[in-house]
């Protein structure tokens, strides 16, 4: 069989076939009725094109098509003709045994360049009986050129079907696909799509009961309604998932994550009832366990529309939200990708219309556990556009204290830009730093406020354009694993030989409070302040964190008070009075401490002492070495 293309679109033929084979009742046709057996066609070959100028090689057959006249029959009173009845016709057809096989369906669409291929495509259906079933399978492999993917599927399932026509079941109804091709990650490339579904076409609803996607480390569970006799159709139902990783599906899509972040985002679970219709989504009953953490609220999202055909476009995905002011428990998503009309290497895709895509939405959460650090009472808010979100964020139980926050994430520009500002009050930073990192080198109750801002179009670029200012203030704190008061009695040492060191020093620095603040040029923060007082010392310096290089450079000043007030058992009178710099270098997950020698050396006292130093190794052994010991350091 060959069927030859419409002028203009080469000398291909349109369509041809290696056996067309119809097996057809004999006896029936004495009376009028057609009855087929069996059809079978084994190596069907059709070839579809699109030219640049939009013209395709079918649209010949689809107007023949319409244009064919349907016989009318009168009743012979003069009525108008009415249409025979087809439901003989129809069950003759479904009553046939149909086996499709090795057929190969090519699309070449010039105006997009790209090419789709389906080949090994088999369609078997057995012999059909109303109201019984009938068993199908359909398989086959697409490939298509941009971009460029590979996929093999196979659908199988049992069709009932009831002799009115209106009642459709469909059970055991299994899809599987492989999946090839470099934007999908290898581990879903195979997925798995379970379900029983009812059509009534009276009532024109569907439901889907037992529906279960399988796809790499995901595993949903649904089941759904969806009526389409109103104006608009409207989806129900109740979704379910599978507790999964996080963190490996950020991994799998390549989203990086901060190092020595904890444990967190380590699972996902849980279940939630919605509705869509009437361009408003409603989520509720919302329940999902986020590191054994519950999680519970409801989104209300309006604005949406149903999917539409943008030949040619980009896809454009718009979710619009608003929220109860009432609950405190409902959040809200908008994405915009591309607007329809642009150029895209795929003929065909869909698109979310939205009359509104300003949205708002919060959540609360009891208690939730992120990077290893424990927040209770937590309250998520945000509203925005497509260009600018702003997100606000209150825990009212953090370390003994509070944090407030705020985002504003702005795409306006060709590189998003992200402001931040954040207050802790009262937090008890030592425990903090333990849960975070599982030390704890600094203890005290924090005050501090940050406030940020950076641009770039990925993370590694965000640090070095922050800006913006840093104020912090620590009291009753302690610095763990040094002791400035050693170090200044080394120096002390080093100044007078023979000074014995202070007795009952702890490997602990305490201070009263330690103000900080500085300047963020970027990613560099400097210091514009810091000083902190204690019953023994009083510290001043200055000093830069390079962010980006993760970096710190600072120089301090410790001076021993005249009037120091000890604890018991801690002797430092020959201390008093002394004022060492130190410097503190290295990164910012492990710092270095020492004294500044060359800082020691040109205080007068200790100039005096080496001088005298000096002059005894001269008097004594006849050698000249002046100024030999300030080129030591």
């Amino acid at each position: 069989m060959r069927l030859n293309n419409p002028s203009g679109f080469g000398s291909n033929p349109f369509a041809t076939a290696d056996k067309a084979y119809l097996r057809i009742k004999f006896l029936p046709l004495l009376s009028g009725r057609l009855e087929i057996k069996k059809i079978v066609l084994n190596g069907l070959k059709v070839n579809l094109k699109r030219g640049k100028d939009g013209q395709t090689n079918w649209e010949d057959w689809v107007d023949q098509r319409q244009k064919l006249t349907i016989p009318l029959t009168h009743d012979g009173v003069g009525t108008e003709p009415t249409q025979p009845p087809s439901l003989f016709l129809i069950a003759a057809i479904m009553a046939t045994k149909v086996d499709v096989l090795n057929t190969e369906i090519t699309l070449d669409d010039e105006l997009s360049g790209n090419r789709v291929k389906i080949r090994d495509l088999d369609f078997i259906i057995d012999n059909f009986l109303f109201n019984r079933g009938v068993s199908a399978t359909i398989q086959g492999t697409l490939d298509n050129l941009r971009p460029r993917f590979r996929t093999t599927s196979t659908i199988q399932c049992k069709i009932f079907l009831n002799d009115s026509l209106d009642q459709v079941r469909i059970e055991g109804f299994r899809w599987s696909s492989l999946f090839e091709g470099a934007r999908v990650p290898m581990e879903f490339g195979q997925a798995e799509l379970q379900t029983t579904a009812d059509f009534n076409l009276h009532d024109k609803s569907l439901s889907l009961s037992g529906l279960r996607l399988n796809s790499g480390p995901i595993s949903l569970g649904a089941d759904l309604s969806i009526s389409w006799s109103a104006a608009e159709p409207t989806l129900s139902g109740t979704v379910s998932i599978e507790k999964f990783n996080p963190r490996e599906l950020m991994k799998i899509a390549g989203i990086g994550y901060p190092r020595g972040h904890g444990n967190s985002l380590q699972s996902l679970e849980g279940k939630l009832k919605f509705e869509f219709g009437e361009s408003q989504l409603t989520v509720q009953d919302m329940a999902l366990s986020l590191d054994g953490n519950p999680v519970k609220g409801h989104f209300e999202v309006s604005g949406l529309g149903w999917p539409k055909v943008y030949p040619g476009s980009s896809t454009a995905n718009a979710l619009t939200t608003s929220a109860k002011k009432d609950t405190g428990n409902s959040a809200s998503l908008v994405m915009i990708r591309d607007q329809p009309g642009k150029e895209h290497e795929s003929p065909s895709e869909f698109a979310f219309s939205s009359s509104d895509t300003a949205y708002q939405g919060a959540l609360n959460f009891n208690s939730l556990t992120l990077n290893g650090l424990l927040a209770e009472q937590i309250q998520v808010a945000f509203q925005g556009t497509p260009d600018v979100v702003r997100i606000n964020q209150r825990i009212k139980k953090f370390y003994n204290g509070q944090f407030i926050g705020s985002v504003v994430i702005n795409h306006l520009g060709q590189q998003a830009s992200v402001s931040v500002r954040q207050t802790l009050t009262d937090v008890r930073i030592g425990p903090l730093l333990k849960d975070l990192g599982g030390q704890t080198p600094v203890d005290g109750n924090l005050q501090a406020t940050i406030s940020l801002f950076g641009q770039a179009t990925n993370m590694e670029e965000f640090s070095s354009t922050l800006k913006g200012n840093i104020e912090a203030t620590l009291s009753d704190g302690r610095l763990h694993g040094i002791n400035l008061l050693s170090l200044v009695s080394n120096s002390r040492t080093t100044a007078k030989k023979g000074e014995a060191k202070p007795q009952g020093l702890s490997d602990i620095t305490q201070f009263n409070k330690l103000n900080y603040k500085a300047s963020v040029t970027n990613g560099i923060v400097t210091s514009t302040l810091l000083d902190g007082t204690s019953p023994l010392f009083d510290l001043g310096g200055k000093g830069t964190i390079d962010l980006p290089n993760k970096e710190v450079s600072f120089r301090l000043n410790l001076g021993v008070k005249r009037n120091a007030r000890t604890a018991p058992g801690v002797n430092i009178s020959k201390l008093r009075g002394l004022r060492v710099p130190i410097r503190v270098s290295g990164t910012l997950s492990s710092l270095n401490y020492q004294i500044d020698a060359r800082s020691v050396m040109e205080d007068p006292r200790v100039r005096e002492a080496t001088r005298k130093l000096e002059q005894k190794i001269h008097e004594k052994f006849g050698i000249e070495v002046e100024g030999i010991l300030d080129q030591l350091f």
